[in-house]
């Protein structure tokens, strides 16, 4: 299994480090003319935005692929596929692969893989309808008795109820936790995981 790499949406992130610094500058400021109470204000922000920066650093560096590890555990011989991120990670499997083409037309035959993830891919669909065909896609390429794990910060309910739909077996909808907060709970990352019935 390989470990996440790198950002691969550095953009938010070094959103966050710029406004800290932009913040304590503001403070300082704010404290050399005398004026206390803005440079209180304009520390407490630049805590708050360094903060959130932990946050997104941790998730996007190290939190995400041990969150996924433990989805996915230990087994070797797995075939995963994952869904649009080449950065994430995919276990080595006799089928294992990365679609970054059109997830609402998978290029693959029914059941050829044993577990489908995705984690923020379908964000990028951006209608309701093609997201509903992706989440379909997913479901019909997974063997039966294999799993479907999304992981999303919104629209997961929308997931849940496709896959249900489907006839998916044991489809539930979680908090994957601080480890995969992209800047802290506002902005958490919720699973839908489902098993396609044997």
């Amino acid at each position: 299994m390989r470990r996440s790499r790198g950002f691969d949406a550095p953009g938010p992130f070094l959103g966050l480090v710029l406004g800290t610094f932009v913040l304590v500058a503001l403070a300082v400021a704010g404290f050399s003319t005398g004026a206390a109470p803005a440079g209180v204000a304009f520390l407490a922000g630049a805590l708050y935005t360094a903060l959130s920066a932990a946050s997104y650093g941790y998730t996007m560096g190290w939190g995400r692929a041990r969150v996924w590890a433990e989805l996915l555990g230990p087994g070797g011989g797995e075939s995963v596929l994952e869904l649009g991120r080449r950065s994430l990670l995919v276990r080595a499997g006799s089928a294992s692969g990365a679609a970054v083409g059109d997830l609402r037309d998978l290029p693959f035959a029914d059941g050829s893989f044993e577990v489908v993830i995705s984690s923020l891919a379908l964000r990028d669909l951006r209608d309701a309808e093609g997201r509903a065909r992706a989440v379909a896609e997913a479901f019909r390429v997974v063997r039966p008795g294999g799993r479907v794990l999304l992981a999303e910060v919104r629209g997961s309910e929308a997931d849940e109820e496709v896959l249900r739909g489907l006839g998916g077996a044991d489809v539930r909808r979680r908090n994957l936790g601080w480890r995969a907060w992209y800047g802290g709970p506002w902005f958490a990352t919720w699973l839908v995981e489902a098993r396609k019935p044997s």
